[in-house]
Formats: C-alpha cells, sequence, structure tokens
C-alpha cells in the first residue's frame, strides 16, 4: 500500500499475487491441478508479468470457503492480484463467479468481455464461461477457466492491461502516468463509415426523385464506392513495454511473450 507521499514503480516492488484453484476433485487428490501450476510459472516469468506468488491454495466448490480465501488475501494479505481457476461454467457445482461477487466492492467488466472475447475466437464454447472481475480494496480479482489451457489463453487476453490496472490500484504514480503519456502519443484511428453516410453514397437525385445506383455494370456507368476499413490502432501491449526491463513486449502481440503453445 502506498503510503501518502509514497510514489512507487513497477521496480519498486513485484506485484504480489494469490493463486486459487476451486476444484473439487483437486481438493480431494482425484485429479492434479495442472491450471494452477502453470498459472504460477506465468506470473513468474519475467517477460510476462514478473509478479512473486505471495499464497497458493486449492478449495472445493463452495461458495464459503472461496470467500473465506478471496477476502483473507484481499483484506489480511493485501494482495495486489488473484487468480481464480476453475467454477465459472454451467455446471451446478461451479460458483467462483457467485462469490466473486460477494466480495468484490467494483466490478471490472471491460476484463471479462476481453477474455469472453478472445475466448471466442478460439471455440464456439467460450460463450459458456462466466467470469467475473473486480476489486476489493487494491486488490484486482480475475476468474479464469479450470483448465490449464483456457486459464493460460485467457490470462494471455487480459495481460496486456494487468500491469497498468495494477498500477492504479496500488496508486503507482510513475508508471500511470508514464503509460497515460503513451496512449495519449497514439494517432486516432479514422471512424467507419456511418450506415447513414454510406446509403447516402448509395443514392442520387434526378429531377427530385431519389434512385438507388446501380451495381457493377449497371446503367449510369457508376459503380459502388467501396468504403475504407480503418485501420486497427496498436498493440496495447507495445504501450505497457516501458512496465518491463530490457523491452521485452516487442511486436504486437501475435508474436513474442504474449502467444501462448496452448497444447
Amino acid at each position: 500500500m502506498a503510503a501518502d507521499g509514497m510514489v512507487l514503480t513497477n521496480h519498486d516492488h513485484q506485484t504480489r499475487v494469490g493463486i486459487l484453484t476451486v476444484s473439487d476433485s483437486c481438493f480431494r487428490n482425484l485429479a492434479e491441478d495442472r491450471s494452477g501450476v502453470n498459472l504460477k510459472d506465468l506470473v513468474h516469468d519475467p517477460s510476462l508479468l514478473g509478479g512473486v506468488i505471495v499464497a497458493y491454495k486449492i478449495v472445493p466448490d463452495e461458495i464459503d470457503e472461496i470467500k473465506e480465501t478471496l477476502l483473507e488475501w484481499c483484506d489480511d494479505l493485501e494482495l495486489n492480484l488473484i487468480l481464480t481457476t476453475g467454477g465459472t461454467g454451467f455446471a451446478p457445482r461451479d460458483v467462483t463467479p457467485e462469490a466473486t461477487k460477494e466480495v468484490i466492492e467494483r466490478e471490472a467488466p471491460g476484463m471479462a468481455l476481453a477474455m469472453l472475447m478472445g475466448s471466442l475466437n478460439v471455440t464456439p464454447l467460450g460463450m459458456l464461461s462466466r467470469p467475473v472481475c473486480g476489486i476489493r480494496g487494491k486488490t484486482l480479482i480475475i476468474n479464469l477457466p479450470g483448465s490449464k489451457k483456457g486459464s493460460q489463453e485467457c490470462f494471455q487476453f487480459i495481460l496486456p492491461a494487468l500491469p497498468h490496472a495494477i498500477d492504479l490500484l496500488r496508486e503507482a504514480t510513475v508508471g500511470v502516468k508514464a503509460t497515460h503519456a503513451a496512449l495519449q502519443q497514439l494517432p486516432s484511428s479514422s471512424p467507419p463509415l456511418s450506415n447513414a453516410h454510406s446509403n447516402c453514397a448509395l443514392q442520387h437525385t434526378h429531377h427530385g426523385t431519389r434512385h438507388p445506383v446501380r451495381g457493377r455494370g449497371g446503367r449510369g456507368g457508376r459503380q459502388e464506392e467501396k468504403p475504407t476499413r480503418a485501420q486497427p490502432p496498436p498493440s496495447p501491449a507495445r504501450l505497457l513495454a516501458h512496465h518491463r526491463s530490457g523491452d521485452r513486449c516487442q511486436g504486437n502481440g501475435e508474436t513474442g511473450p504474449f502467444s501462448f503453445v496452448t497444447s
């Protein structure tokens, strides 16, 4: 926690992270916790988050036990980030989102949306995930899927914004200002043509009567103009490179440290 007048940067202390695996089978030693162990490696990786694991625990799919752990890690340990894995699906015992909602004070819907959008690009079954992301005090809580592959992919989807989110919560003013300054330097992408503008381009007025412009090769010798596709802005991963030493964040995220082999 930043004291009054204290200025923090990402290098003043590492991100303190807790990994909470929610699984009846893992809790009873009937299955190996592959997703939780993998998340620890991803968090430790200095080319990714470069955090330190302060707490790791496996609990059954029980709302009270999930809540108790989350409250302890937020209020007593004051972790910067909690990653839960498991219990986000449609099964009757999948209650991690419900437990998380009872703990958080503010929601972070954009992070949940980023995971859902990314997951839908991988499989249509991504729409069956129910992740909740939110804030309690200065702790960010993220619900990840229970599989190793799914949790790793979703961690990848939110990773570009995680350092800045954590800086904001712990009031690391140097990092926050640097990121905001970098964002201001981004060129604005051209907005796509509106429906009204497109409709006007496909009509013309002749003797007071509006006629649709004929298609390619039609009478009148005019062809439909194709709207220009707006260019996407640079990847957020490039903007957040200053959070990590050695300029580890290269490219647009399609290759390099933000791409994982998920086989």
